[in-house]
C-alpha cells in the first residue's frame, strides 16, 4: 500500500482494516492516496472530508442518490448541529460540486489478471454483496482514531439509495470476538424485547481471517432518545427478559463463574489488575446473597438508542450477555453519562454509579442489593477492560487511573 506523508495516520490504519490485511502475502489489492494507483484495475473510489491529512470520514465517488440518503434519511442523531451537517452534506454530495470541493481522495484498485468473479475473495464490499445479494453496493466509512480496540464500520447503501446495512469488522482477537458477541445477541433479541426494537442481523461470517455482522438498517428518521432509564423501566425489563432469567446465589451463579474465569485467562498478561478483581469477586461472593438474572444490552447510553414512529430502538450490542444481575444496564447509564466528558474519571463514575444505586428499585431490585449490583457492575466493566487489554486491544486510559485502587478500597 502506498502512502504519502501527509495522509493521516488513522486513514492508513482505517485501509489496512479494510482492503489490506496485514499478513497475507500476495495481495492483490491496493490502496493509494491523491493518485488511482498504477497498473490496477480501479474498484473504489472515495472523497476524504475533510483532507487527507485530517480524515473524519470517505464518502464514495459517484453515488449521489446514495449519499443523500446516507446524510439526510438515514442519521441517527439527536443533535441538531449534526444533523444540520448531514443536510448540508446531503445536499452537497447529491450533486457533482460537493466531490469537487474536497481534494483528498482514496483509490482502491485490484490487479488486472484477478478475474471479476474472484473479485469477492479479495474485496470486502464485493464479499458483503454476494452475501447479501442484489446489486452493487457502496460504503460509507467513517475515520476512527487508530486505537488498537477500534473497528471499521461501513453503512452500506446501494447506488439508487436503498440502505442495506450496518458492517462491523473484527480484525483482532478482541475485535473479533466482540463482533461474533453482537452477532450472536441480535439473533438472540429478535423478538423477545417487548416494547423495544432491535435492528436484525442480516449476515454474519468471517472473510481472509476478519469477523463481520452486518445489522440490517434502521427505518429513516430515527431521532435521538435522552429518556434517563428509571422513566422507562419497562424497556430495560424487555431486555432483560430477553436472557436467561432466573433467581440464584452469586458464588454458585454461571454470571460469577464466567467473571472469575475471564479474570484466570486474562491473569497472564495483566496479573496485577486480574488479582486485584478476583479477590473483589471472593469478598462479594461472600455475602451469599441471592440475586436475580437476565440479559443486558452492555452500553445502554443516549449514543445507542433512538426514537421511531413504531416505538423505541436500540442498536450496538456488540457487549451484551444474557446473564448478569438485573440494573446493569440503569447503572451504566449514569456511569457513562460521568465517564464519557473530557474530564471524566473512573473515581467520579464509580461514585456516580453509587449515587444512582437507589433507582434499581424501579426494576424489582430489593434495596438490600443495591450496593451489590452496584459493585458487581463496576466488576463487569472492570474485568471487561482487562479483558480487552489482554487481548492485546489496550487500554482505555481513564480506566488506568484508580481502577486497582477502586478494586482493593471496596466491599471490605
Amino acid at each position: 500500500m502506498r502512502a504519502r506523508a501527509a495522509v493521516g495516520a488513522d486513514l492508513q490504519t482505517l485501509a489496512q482494516r479494510v482492503w489490506t490485511p496485514e499478513g497475507l502475502p500476495d495481495w492483490p489489492v491496493t490502496v493509494s492516496f491523491g493518485h488511482p494507483p498504477p497498473d490496477a484495475t480501479l474498484v473504489e473510489q472515495y472523497v476524504v472530508v475533510p483532507d487527507l491529512r485530517r480524515p473524519k470520514f470517505l464518502v464514495p465517488v459517484g453515488a449521489r442518490a446514495a449519499s443523500r440518503a446516507a446524510f439526510s434519511k438515514y442519521l441517527t442523531t439527536s443533535s441538531v448541529q449534526t444533523r444540520g451537517f448531514g443536510y448540508l452534506s446531503a445536499a452537497g454530495f447529491g450533486t457533482p460540486l460537493g466531490e469537487r470541493v474536497f481534494g483528498g481522495r482514496v483509490f482502491v484498485g485490484i490487479d488486472p489478471s484477478i478475474p471479476t468473479a474472484q473479485w469477492p475473495e479479495w474485496l470486502l464490499l464485493e464479499h458483503l454483496r454476494q452475501v447479501l445479494g442484489g446489486n452493487r453496493l457502496v460504503a460509507y466509512l467513517p475515520v476512527r482514531r487508530a486505537v488498537p480496540n477500534a473497528k471499521p464500520t461501513l453503512r452500506l447503501f446501494e447506488r439508487t439509495g436503498a440502505p442495506r446495512g450496518y458492517v462491523k469488522v473484527g480484525w483482532s482477537e478482541a475485535t473479533r470476538g466482540v463482533v461474533r458477541n453482537e452477532a450472536a445477541a441480535l439473533r438472540d433479541v429478535q423478538g423477545r424485547l417487548g416494547l423495544l426494537q432491535a435492528p436484525a442481523l442480516a449476515a454474519s461470517g468471517s472473510w481472509q481471517g476478519q469477523e463481520y455482522a452486518v445489522a440490517a438498517s434502521l427505518p429513516p428518521g430515527v431521532r435521538g432518545w435522552t429518556r434517563e432509564p428509571s422513566s422507562t423501566p419497562e424497556l430495560l425489563a424487555g431486555i432483560v427478559r430477553s436472557g436467561k432469567t432466573g433467581r440464584a446465589p452469586l458464588a454458585t451463579s454461571s454470571f460469577a463463574a464466567r467473571v472469575r474465569a475471564d479474570l484466570v485467562r486474562a491473569a497472564e498478561r495483566e496479573p496485577e489488575v486480574s488479582t486485584a478483581l478476583l479477590r473483589w469477586l471472593d469478598r462479594l461472593s461472600a455475602r451469599h446473597a441471592e440475586l436475580d438474572f437476565g440479559r443486558w444490552h452492555g452500553d445502554y447510553v443516549p449514543g445507542n438508542l433512538g426514537r421511531t414512529p413504531d416505538g423505541p430502538v436500540a442498536w450496538d450490542w456488540e457487549y451484551s450477555d444474557p446473564d448478569v444481575p438485573v440494573g446493569f444496564d440503569l447503572l451504566h447509564w449514569h456511569f457513562q453519562a460521568r465517564l464519557s466528558p473530557d474530564d471524566g474519571n473512573l473515581v467520579d463514575s464509580a461514585r456516580a454509579v453509587d449515587e444512582e444505586a437507589h433507582r434499581l428499585s424501579c426494576l424489582g431490585v430489593d434495596p438490600r442489593s443495591h450496593g451489590l449490583v452496584a459493585s458487581l457492575y463496576l466488576l463487569e466493566m472492570f474485568t471487561r477492560a482487562v479483558r480487552m487489554a489482554s487481548a492485546g486491544a489496550g487500554w482505555n486510559r481513564k480506566y488506568q487511573s484508580g481502577l486497582v485502587e477502586t478494586a482493593n478500597g471496596r466491599d471490605r
